[in-house]
């Protein structure tokens, strides 16, 4: 059985094999094996970057904004997240990503003001049970992360995360 290079985007997966006693050998204790398959290494050209750039939320009246990048390491597990903005009406009081359109809270980013290689690891939350579904998500751009305010309690601005497979992945990166 080989692995098949194909062009679908996945989480690592695991492979088990079980051997049985037959005749001619014996086995030990050691009788299984588990394999894990990534879609790609952990290299920089391997990394996804997602760009997004902050504008109002719902009907906030601000000239906040700023822009904010993720990069995906190669086999999907974690990625690194940095944003910067500028402009609030008033006071930051939290920051969280969501999912678009219901506004479900998926991550709450322990952070205040500009963030610099915050590590998400993509566990599932919200309405998520797989790392997989996640990542679906995230490629389908249907996360955003938005910045509330004392003004602006549900959020002042706003950043969807967008795939652009032609922004290259910076070379240094404490993703390993």
């Amino acid at each position: 059985m080989h692995p098949v290079q194909d062009d679908m985007r996945e989480v690592i997966e695991s492979f088990a094999l079980a051997i049985e006693a037959g005749e001619g050998y014996e086995i030990t204790a050691d009788d299984t094996v588990s394999l894990r398959i990534a879609d790609a290494d952990n290299s920089p050209e391997n990394r996804k970057v997602f760009i997004g750039y902050f504008a109002p939320q719902d009907d906030a009246t601000t000239v906040g904004s700023g822009v904010l990048s993720l990069v995906l390491q190669g086999d999907n597990e974690q990625a690194l997240l940095s944003y910067e903005f500028t402009g609030l009406s008033s006071t930051q009081t939290d920051q969280h990503i969501h999912l678009a359109p219901s506004g479900t809270v998926i991550k709450d980013i322990q952070a205040t003001g500009e963030v610099y290689n915050y590590v998400w690891d993509l566990e599932p939350g919200g309405p998520f049970t797989s790392k997989q579904q996640m990542l679906d998500t995230l490629f389908d751009g249907l996360f955003y992360l938005n910045i509330h305010t004392a003004n602006y309690p549900n959020g002042e601005i706003f950043a969807t995360f967008q795939y652009d497979e032609d922004v290259e992945p910076p070379e240094d990166s404490l993703l390993t």
